[in-house]
């Protein structure tokens, strides 16, 4: 779950609702005392800092891509085999266009 500064009460209480139910979480918040951090399984730390007056997302996409890169070659042999499943049903579905 993602939640930087002002954090989401209805974020907080969807992860509340999962972790009942033993969902295991990660938080990927601004800030070790965040709430949502105090609750998660594990938690990774992001600046949220602008120059403009909103919050930045460069840092969570970088932590994403490497995360997701991660995973890929750990799982390559299934993570090929589902790409190509959710491609066909894209394909099936008319889901993309021609390039």
């Amino acid at each position: 779950m993602i939640d930087l500064r002002r954090y989401e009460r209805w974020l907080l209480d969807a992860h509340a609702s999962l972790r009942e139910r033993g969902v295991w979480s990660a938080a990927f918040t601004d800030s070790l005392l965040s709430p949502l951090a105090a609750q998660a399984d594990v938690m990774f730390v992001l600046s949220a800092d602008s120059v403009g007056p909103f919050d930045s997302h460069v840092g969570t996409l970088a932590l994403f891509d490497l995360l997701v890169a991660n995973a890929a070659e750990r799982l390559r042999e299934i993570a090929t085999e589902r790409l190509q499943q959710v491609e066909a049903a894209w394909a099936a579905g008319g889901s993309l266009t021609e390039q």
